[in-house]
């Protein structure tokens, strides 16, 4: 009562209490409570006022008088307010009141007599006040007014207002009143009718929705609550909570409708600083659109004016309208309907100047504007935004990164699932999840069509249409469960599921009699279940021959359903309402809600009063429950049902054109035309007094667009064919057919622009109108038209108004427009821009991301295709096809473009079919772009160009790019001069610079650079783009003076051509663009595949490959300490077990020297096998040609023949051509396919035939006898007869069908044998296994058969007389396996040829017998009962054991049987083999895991389908691979002697089985390998098919290496790869040459990747010979060997290496040079880099120290840089600072990459700032960098550590010291991060999880709001010519350096973070380094999440002559954010550091 102001602004602000009694004791009725009031209304907020009006006796009153003086209270009423006596003076009350409390809204309440509320009532009408104080009695009445008026809206439908007073009983102005409240409300609605006049409607679905006002209140306040202003609230604000939101939305709820200034004014209180907050919350509320404006159009029901507005279009048409003009005119209103909706909602927000702040100033200053609340609109609550958060918080698509972040890494969400992984993380969880819900298990069109979630590659839509069709459908069976029982449910489903049935069928289906039926179809009818549908039997419609089909009538149900829930509704509130109104409970419940007692009820109220307000609350929860759940089916039955009624008019296919664009351009026209004296391109319009648009018909596809149509989009959007536009001085009049005048109107009456006749033509089966006339009077009384002269058109319209001009006595003069419409629309406007800035990204996309991948992929596979065809699978990434077979565009391509997501691709084409031309192009390299690809085949060598263009709204984007394959030096000289020309000339061509003159640059740079190819130059550079492909009028020529402006495109495009290349072949060379001109320079509009890297391929020398590798020395022990001997990837470090060691490495050490013995043998045995002699011998046969005959003689041709037509003969399978005046047979097996297309009046059907060549990369399935003869590759025939080439098409087609399955079919049968019959035992009675069940089954019901063995053979029979026979001859393998540990026993056959089971072949047979019949407790007490010793449980299982060892005795004897019969039947010896469990391990050779056990012969799984048997004598050799530490699996894969046999891997084998497996393999030879990673086993079996002899002729399977050791001593190769023990290198490491797996995979990169010691290398290590004979390299810059590959190349898979992880061992010795490692530095200013052999330089012996460094050093400059990166950064994070320094010519830059990041090593760890400062020294020492004072080093982070570190070593070398956002250090926990950070820094950006985060797009927004604060990375960024956010240019960075180097490794990571978390330097050495460096400077940012800016200051109190400086607004990657700021700084203190060393 008293603290309304300190919780929350309440309306309620005085209370007046008046009560008027007749007598004494009616005072004692409210005594208590009144008493309580006063006592507790400490604020005086209630008033009360009591009148007594009885007479009063004298001795009454005296008694009175001497009581109440000097009293306190009274003596009446013993309360603190006196008695009145008489009647209350309302005259006196009201208007004090009204004083008191101005312009405010008084209730006046009253319960009591008539007349004093007529008084009242009176009183409260005359002193109310519409702009002051306003009285409103007794609101209470006008509710009850107020429901009789809806009722009878509800119960009668439509009514006038005199209606309503009649049926009301009502006065007119109590109706006027209460309509005028239900307006207010939005609940009704009114209508203008002809007949009635106004008329108003209940809006029922408005009245509904206020029974979710409450959650409309909550949700107001969690999304406008406190989120609008927290920072104004908690300075000015104290007073009110901080739900701004839902106090708003509660106001205008409880008003209706209210205007911005009486919100705010209401609830702000006249506070100022409220006023601020509420103004802007309302702001965003609007702006949100929760809160739309209220229009006349908001009361006028939607219905009404959908009729009206078709009313008005049906009235347009002339005559009787047709079905498509009707649905038109619906169409046309239905849009205009939507478009009033969307008007009318923005009209709530204006424009409002900005106000000015800062002193003023004389000069004009730019007007800025703000949005804000129009505040003359009443706004309402948009119900239908607040809805969508009931249906879901994300409407949009989510990724699942965002779901992964949102859940709490404690929860286990693996629990549910069953994987192979065994600790998967909650993102693969997710994953799992989705694709159950996505159904990704059942990818038919109903599993699709049940998905729950639409599931791609990263984002996550909910299906709502989905989950609302199974969720209504579960509603409307709970109801009938309810109503009919399960019969009802049965008859629902089947209904739902087949639709309409009669009662017959459904009796049938449901099994239940008919009568039942009956009585349930007719109960479930009459409740509107399900409907029924007449169907009559005769043309009569007799009722008696009717019969009735039965359905259900989704909409109906619904319907009713939804009405029966809303009574439930009410039922529900009434029955609260009634159980309140019980006088006990009521009694009970107003005490309880008395202030007094609510303080201590316990104490205050009675047992029986608690117990029957607990009694009450209890009944109250499950009314609220029940409630609950019943608006939740309401709410599935009307709202989710409506989920997509938003996209409603999406599918209205309306063409809308936008007469703002119109205007404007059309201005634009006009102000050309005005002012041609002023600007001379459009001088070509000077003396015209008419232009004149001409389009006739749409011209064909392969012309190019014509300018006149390009000028229609440019001003309507859309192309209008057969339309004249003639423009005049003072009007435009259009001609064109009545159908595209009636959407040309749209454009008749727009606002500001010229206005505008539509001329409209007669229909075709109209009479001709005066149209056509009258425009040609119009043209013909001018002088002067201006027209597009070149273009030639065609066309019924266009020959009419040819006609009228060859027949004028008179014509105007033409002049030619097109310069001036080509400089009209040259400049793009926003709306353009944002288009071409859109097809840009669409043309580089399709560059990057297709074409440039699949085109590496043709010359690495050396893939035979044509030029057509690539072009063709580029334009197919657009998706092909129609109806069926339509394909969309192709997602993963088009998913990994920026913004491409809500693409209409509908609206995105090929400007040209794309262009590709080789060395082998027919028509040589030609730049044009009609030029077409050619149908040679792609050449593998030489330079490729490839060009193409897409438009996105017909505006136009081209790129063009040039590959070359094995590039000589001038080759790749000139195409960098064409890059290096393309960069210049985007800083000269600008605003203002002509056309001749960008030309002249060109020409001028390319004779500047290299003269001799000035002649080679293109003829132009480009020219002008959009809406038209190629404007000539702004060709970049050197003839054309036109003036390049400003937001203009060009196509630029650069390139040379009649080049000669050494072998006397002509080439070419291009590089094209789209550019959009700017102010200073131009900027790319497309980009991707540009550089040298990206553009050229290097083929791996034929020669290099044959030539075998020569054996390094194996470097001896340093300090003679023993080899560690690795097992399944583990070191053995235990000193206290030698023994076990010994023996191990015993055993070991004899599977070693097996194993070499085993590959020794099989290298011979290959060489033997595959000699060159032999080769061919063991090799398979090729396929011989086919040869079809269809006919013997002409005589069995067709007699259709003679007619020469075409005919298809289906008997003889033969296509009959006519040719050349004969009939020509074509077997059906010579034709590929045949197509049909129509042009004009003709029909085409093409024919085409099976040529040499076609399957590209693919294996001839049909051997040609000749393939160099010549071949038809088609036929062409044309006829006019559509229907009969529709069906010769169709035949040939359904031919080609029959015989592609015919020949599938022989495919797949080809290997099934036809077995001998089965010879029976006649003699005696054949071996049987009764109760037996085969595998695979029979058809039909399972049940158990009997096996029979027979003289050759075994028969199985099964009960119902099917019988499977297996002959011995047949039989392979035959197999027992017992019933231990299994439910089954069983004989397994495995068979040498497949035999037909059923329907399908298998090579697998298997008899089973189940192996228990025990009985198991349900509650699983069997082990239970036996542990407490039930007897009879024990008993029972020792009788089941009995029993398995009796099953598997006569199972495995009658196994033995079918042995022995196998043997005699024979001869020879089948054996029974038995698998060995013992020796089991678990696999996943298919899909799910399996336990795999060896036999003798065979690895087998036999106890599930699908079976595996591999025999061990098949196997070639095997392969262990992901053999790692860290992994606790590995995969086993098995390569075949027959190597065209796929290999099998069994994946996920646990490592603890690792030794077993190897033990087996070895005891039963099989040679074995092993691997840190999967291999490519496709491209190496390819490989080794090709040339098995070049294969073992080179080494065979040694390329693998050998595991356990074989080659630590005696391999070719000085060291082994990863955990192998391998020899060690020089320095004494055991690691391989680099301490761990992750060291060598480094220096292979370093090494393995580039040419083997050049002499033209930039390494710093002494050179070698050379290894090549040309001295070339033999790989790409990036080293990855392309286009011709051997077995080495093809090694890594994907799954676990990445392209990192090489195979191929090499010693450390080894190392060259790293200069082809990718770097993002610019390579003209780079003057050196390499790696630094540390550990060689060291000569250290500790093999955890084995790695080196690399660097790059940039410039010349006398003054030496040293950069020092930071935690897990490379040297390419100074990117901005190498750029700045190294192109300056004092300085020389140095950057590095420390060890466990980049291209360093990584040696293992963990690492310690104090040696990574060692690493600095040794490269500086090994550069030379070690004069004194010659160095100035910057640090920054980790970086900054290492620096103190380098510092305290070496301080004399150096001149200046920065230490940026660094620290000193601390104990380990001292050094975390800031627990915000480390928990909560960013969205969900968590450093703990960022470590174990593998993806690089997880990582980014984990990193970016660490490193930068978010508020600048939401900024646009400077310079940036894209107008870019800072996140956006900040992501693509990352994304280029982390593309650009290697990933870094989790040792790498972890040890660094060891290092950074256990550095420290004491105060003492801070104060050394300080006193030691002449200048110090200490650099911090205000806001460092990662080191708190305390550290820097710590380190400045410690270092007091160093300068500090902190940043403010600025993050921990301040060098990045504040480039320019950070060198200024920089430059400072190196001169300052110089000045104070005397330099």
């Amino acid at each position: 009562m008293n603290n309304f102001s300190h919780s929350k602004p309440t309306r309620l602000s005085k209370v007046y209490f008046t009560w008027v009694i007749r007598d004494f004791g009616t005072a004692e009725w409210f005594h208590s409570l009144l008493h309580a009031i006063e006592e507790q209304d400490t604020q005086n907020r209630i008033e009360i006022n009591i009148y007594l009006t009885a007479k009063i006796k004298e001795d009454d009153m005296n008694n009175i008088i001497v009581q109440d003086v000097g009293a306190e209270k009274d003596a009446i009423t013993s309360l603190r307010a006196p008695t009145h006596f008489g009647r209350p003076p309302w005259d006196k009350i009201f208007p004090s009141i009204a004083e008191k409390h101005p312009e405010s809204d008084v209730g006046v309440m009253f319960c009591g007599p008539a007349a004093i509320a007529k008084t009242l009532h009176i009183m409260s009408n005359k002193y109310s006040d519409v702009k002051g104080t306003r009285f409103f009695f007794n609101k209470g009445m006008m509710r009850r007014r107020l429901f009789n008026i809806a009722s009878a809206l509800l119960t009668r439908g439509r009514l006038t207002l005199t209606q309503l007073v009649r049926f009301t009983n009502l006065k007119p102005r109590t109706v006027r009143a209460s309509v005028l409240v239900l307006i207010q409300h939005n609940v009704l609605w009114h209508a203008l009718s002809e007949d009635e006049g106004e008329v108003l409607e209940f809006n029922i679905e408005e009245c509904l929705l206020r029974l979710r006002f409450g959650y409309f209140v909550w949700q107001a306040g969690d999304l406008f609550g406190d989120a609008v202003c927290n920072e104004l609230l908690s300075v000015c604000c104290d007073s009110h909570d901080q739900h701004q939101g839902a106090e708003i939305v509660q106001l205008i709820l409880d008003h209706g409708k209210r205007r911005p200034p009486a919100i705010v004014s209401e609830l702000s209180r006249n506070d100022h600083k409220a006023e601020i907050v509420y103004s802007q919350c309302l702001h965003a509320l609007v702006t949100a659109g929760y809160l739309k404006p209220s229009t006349i159009l908001s009361h006028i029901s939607p219905r009404d004016k959908r009729i009206r507005y078709e009313a008005e279009e049906k009235a347009k048409i002339a005559g009787f309208p047709t079905a498509k003009e009707l649905r038109e005119a619906k169409e046309t209103a239905e849009a205009r309907l939507k478009r009033e909706e969307e008007e009318a909602e923005k009209v709530g927000l204006k424009r409002k100047a900005k106000e000015q702040k800062g002193p003023r100033s004389t000069k004009r200053k730019v007007t800025e504007e703000e949005e804000v609340v129009d505040p003359e609109i009443h706004f309402r609550v948009n119900c239908e935004k607040f809805n969508i958060h009931f249906r879901n918080a994300f409407p949009e698509p989510v990724s699942v990164s965002n779901i992964a972040v949102s859940l709490s890494d404690q929860e286990n969400l693996a629990s549910g699932l069953i994987l192979r992984l065994k600790n998967p993380s909650n993102t693969q969880c997710i994953k799992e999840y989705l694709g159950l819900l996505a159904c990704a298990d059942n990818p038919t069109p109903a599993g699709r069509a049940a998905a729950f979630v639409s599931f791609g590659s990263s984002k996550v839509q909910v299906e709502f249409e989905t989950i609302a069709r199974q969720l209504r459908r579960r509603v409307l069976e709970s109801v009938t469960q309810e109503r009919h029982q399960g019969e009802g449910v049965r008859i629902l489903r089947l209904l739902l599921d087949s639709g309409k049935m009669d009662e017959k069928q459904i009796s049938k289906v449901i099994m239940l009699s008919n009568v039942k039926v009956r009585q349930l179809l007719a109960n479930m009818s009459a409740q509107s279940l399900i409907s029924t549908q007449e169907v009559a039997k005769s043309t009569d419609r007799n009722p008696a021959r009717m019969f009735y089909l039965w359905h259900v009538d989704l909409a109906k149900a619904f319907s009713v359903i939804l009405g029966d829930l809303y009574k439930t509704l009410y039922n529900i509130g009434a029955r609260r309402d009634a159980e309140r109104e019980d006088p006990m409970l009521r009694a009970v419940l107003e005490k309880r809600e008395r202030s007094d007692v609510s303080q201590d009820e316990a104490a205050l109220m009675s047992r029986l009063e608690l117990e029957m307000i607990q009694e009450w609350e209890a009944k109250e929860e499950k009314l609220t429950v029940l409630e609950r759940r019943v608006e939740e089916s309401v709410f599935i039955l009307r709202d989710l049902a409506q989920t997509s009624s938003s996209n409603s008019f999406r599918a209205v296919m309306h063409v809308e054109l936008n007469k703002n664009t119109w205007s404007s351009r059309v201005q634009r026209i006009y102000d050309a035309w005005r002012n041609t004296e002023q600007n001379d391109d459009y001088s070509s319009i000077a003396g015209a007094d008419g232009i004149l648009l001409v389009a006739g018909d749409p011209a064909p596809e392969d012309e190019p667009t014509r300018k006149g149509t390009c000028i229609q989009q440019w001003l309507l959007g859309y192309e209008f064919p057969a339309t004249l536009i003639f423009f005049e001085k003072q009007k435009i009049t259009i001609l064109s057919s009545a159908s595209k005048a009636k959407i040309l109107s749209q454009i008749e009456n727009s606002p500001g622009s010229v206005p505008v006749e539509i001329l409209a033509q007669a229909k075709g089966k109209e009479p001709p109108n005066d149209a056509l006339p009258r425009f040609f009077a119009l043209y013909t009384s001018k002088t002067c038209v201006g027209t597009l002269q070149k273009e030639v058109h065609r066309g019924k319209l266009y020959d009419e108004w040819k006609k009228l001009l060859d027949a004028a006595p008179q014509k105007p003069e033409l002049v030619d427009i097109g310069p001036a419409f080509s400089a009209l629309m040259a400049v793009k406007d926003a709306d353009e821009l944002k288009t071409l800035q859109l097809a840009g990204v669409l043309t580089s996309t399709l560059l990057k991301h297709y074409v440039t991948d699949k085109l590496e992929s043709i010359l690495d596979k050396e893939s035979k295709i044509t030029h057509e065809v690539f072009g063709a699978q580029i334009e197919a990434r657009l998706g092909s096809g129609e109806g069926d077979n339509a394909r969309p565009p192709d997602a993963k391509v088009w998913s990994k473009g920026k913004g491409l997501s809500e693409m209409d691709w509908s609206n995105v084409e090929f400007c040209y079919p794309p262009i590709i031309i080789s060395r082998s192009s027919s028509t040589g390299y030609d730049l044009r772009y009609t030029v077409e690809s050619t149908n040679d085949s792609i050449s593998h060598k030489g330079v490729l160009l490839v060009a193409f263009g897409l438009k996105y709204k017909s505006y136009c984007t081209n790129i063009g790019r040039t590959f070359i394959v094995d590039p000589t030096p001038e080759q790749e000289a000139q195409y960098s001069l064409l890059l290096k020309l393309q960069q210049e000339l985007l800083t000269k061509i600008k605003d203002g610079i002509g056309a001749r003159d960008a030309y002249q640059i060109a020409s001028a740079f390319i004779k500047e650079k290299q003269p001799e190819l000035e002649k080679k130059f293109v003829k132009n550079i480009g020219f002008g783009t959009g809406l038209e492909f190629r404007d000539s009028s702004y060709l970049l020529s050197p003839k054309n003076n036109r003036i390049l402006k400003e937001n203009m495109i060009v196509n630029l495009v650069l390139g040379f051509t009649d080049l000669v290349d050494s072998s006397g072949s002509k080439y070419a060379l291009q590089l094209v663009d789209t550019i959009k001109i700017e102010s200073e320079r131009s900027s790319l509009l497309t980009d991707g595949a540009r550089s040298i890297k990206d553009t050229m391929f290097f083929l791996t020398p034929e020669e290099a490959e044959d030539k075998p590798k020569k054996k390094p020395p194996v470097a001896p022990l340093k300090n003679g300490s023993p080899q560690k001997k690795m097992v399944a990837g583990k070191v053995l470090r235990n000193q206290t077990r030698r023994t076990q060691d010994e023996v191990h490495q015993t055993a070991a050490a004899k599977l070693a020297e097996h194993q070499r013995e085993l590959h020794d043998t099989l290298q011979a045995a290959g060489l033997e096998k595959y000699s060159e002699e032999g080769e061919g011998k063991e090799g398979k046969e090729g396929k011989g040609w086919k040869k079809f005959q269809s006919y013997k003689g002409e005589g069995a041709l067709p007699g259709d023949v003679e007619k020469l037509r075409i005919h298809v003969d289906r008997k003889a399978q033969t296509v009959i051509l006519p040719i050349n005046g004969y009939a020509v047979p074509f077997h059906i097996n010579t034709i590929k396919n045949a197509s049909k297309n129509d042009e004009a009046e003709f029909t085409y059907l093409r024919i085409n035939f099976q040529t040499p060549g076609q399957l590209a990369g693919k294996k001839e399935d049909t051997p040609f006898e000749d393939p160099d003869a010549t071949f038809i590759r088609s036929v062409v025939f044309r006829s006019p007869d559509n229907h009969r080439f529709d069906s010769l098409c169709k035949q040939i087609t359904d031919l080609k069908k029959e015989a592609n399955k015919r020949e599938q079919q022989k495919k797949e049968m080809a290997d099934v044998v036809e077995q001998d019959n089965l010879v029976e035992l006649k003699s005696r009675r054949p071996a049987k296994m009764p109760e037996a069940f085969i595998r695979p089954p029979l058809d039909g019901k399972r049940l158990a058969g009997e096996v029979e063995v027979h003289q050759n053979g075994v028969r199985y029979l099964s009960p119902n007389g099917q019988k499977v026979d297996i002959l011995f001859s047949n039989v392979k393998h035959l197999f027992f396996q017992p019933c231990d540990h299994e439910l089954l026993v069983i004989v397994h056959l495995h068979l040498k040829a497949p035999i037909i089971i059923g329907k399908k072949k298998t090579l697998d047979v298997q008899f089973v017998r189940e192996a228990t019949d025990a009985q198991f407790d349900e509650t699983g007490n069997r082990k239970r009962k036996h542990r407490y010793g039930d007897e009879d449980e024990i008993e029972q299982e020792h009788h089941e054991r009995k029993r398995r060892q009796m099953l598997n005795k006569e199972i495995e004897a009658f196994a033995q049987k079918i042995a022995d019969a196998g043997t005699a039947s024979n001869g020879d010896t089948l054996d029974l083999d038995i698998p060995f469990r013992e020796l089991s391990f678990e696999g996943v050779p298919f899909r799910t895991s399996v336990r795999l056990q060896p036999t003798t012969e065979c690895l087998v799984h036999l106890t599930d389908a699908p079976f595996l048997v591999i025999t061990l004598a098949d196997i070639e050799i095997a392969s262990l691979e992901r053999v790692q530490y860290i992994l606790k699996q590995f995969d086993l894969c098995f390569i075949f002697k027959d190597f065209s046999r796929a290999p099998l891997h069994i994946n996920s084998i646990q490592s603890t089985s690792m030794d077993d497996v190897k033990n087996w393999l070895d005891s039963v030879d099989i040679p074995m390998t092993e691997s840190p990673v999967n291999l490519n086993w496709g491209p190496i079996m390819k490989t080794i098919n090709d040339s098995p002899h070049e294969f073992f002729n080179g080494g065979g399977w040694s390329f693998l290496g050998r595991g356990n050791g074989v080659d630590s001593e005696n391999s070719d190769d000085s060291a082994s790869y990863g955990n192998s023990d391998g020899g060690s290198d020089e320095s004494g490491s055991d690691f391989g040459g680099g301490g761990s797996e992750d060291s060598d995979a480094d220096l292979k990169r370093a090494e393995g990747k580039t040419k083997q010691d050049s002499d033209d290398s930039d390494s710093d290590r002494p050179k070698k010979k050379k290894s090549q004979a040309n001295g070339k390299p033999n790989g790409k810059p990036n080293g990855k060997p392309k286009a011709k590959r051997g077995c080495f190349d093809l090694l890594v898979g994907n799954e676990c290496g990445g392209a990192d992880s090489l195979i191929e061992p090499f010693a450390m010795n080894n190392l060259t040079d790293a200069g082809e490692l990718a770097t993002l530095f610019d390579a003209t200013t780079c003057s050196r880099k390499g790696m630094c052999p540390v550990t060689r330089i060291r000569k250290q012996a500790e093999p955890l120290e084995s790695h080196s460094l690399y660097y790059e050093i940039h410039g010349n400059g006398k003054q030496k840089l040293v950069f020092i990166m930071g935690l897990n950064s490379s040297s390419f994070a100074w990117l901005g600072q190498v750029q700045h320094f190294g192109r300056l010519s004092d300085y020389s830059v140095l950057v590095f990459d420390n060890r466990g990041v980049g291209h360093s090593g990584t040696p293992r760890g963990p690492y310690s700032t104090s040696g990574m400062a060692e690493d600095v020294i040794v490269l500086l020492d090994y550069l030379g960098w070690t004069e004194k004072r010659g160095i100035h080093v910057v640090g920054i982070s980790l970086g900054g550590m290492i620096a103190q570190e380098l510092a305290t070593r070496i301080p004399d070398r150096m001149r200046s010291l920065t230490l940026a956002v660094t620290t000193a250090g601390g104990f380990p926990w001292s050094n975390l991060p800031p627990e915000d950070c480390f928990f909560h820094c960013g969205p969900s950006s968590q450093l703990h999880r960022l470590t174990f985060i593998p993806e690089v797009e997880k990582k980014i927004p984990i990193i970016l709001p660490m490193v930068y604060p978010e508020l600048w990375l939401d900024e646009t960024a400077e310079e940036d010519p894209e107008g870019r956010t800072n996140r956006e240019v900040q992501t693509q960075l990352y994304r280029l350096r982390i593309s650009t180097t290697p990933a870094q490794t989790l040792i790498g990571s972890l040890s660094q973070m060891c290092a950074g978390l256990t550095h420290r330097v004491t105060s003492e050495r801070l104060r050394s380094i300080s006193e030691a460096i002449p200048k110090v400077l200490i650099l911090t940012g205000d806001e460092d999440n990662l080191i708190s800016p305390a550290n820097s200051k710590y380190i400045k109190s410690c270092m007091p002559d160093a300068e500090f400086v902190q940043w403010q607004a600025t993050g921990h990657g301040l060098h990045a954010q504040h480039p320019k700021k950070f060198h200024d700084l920089l430059e400072r203190t190196f001169r300052e550091g110089n000045h104070k060393s005397g330099v």
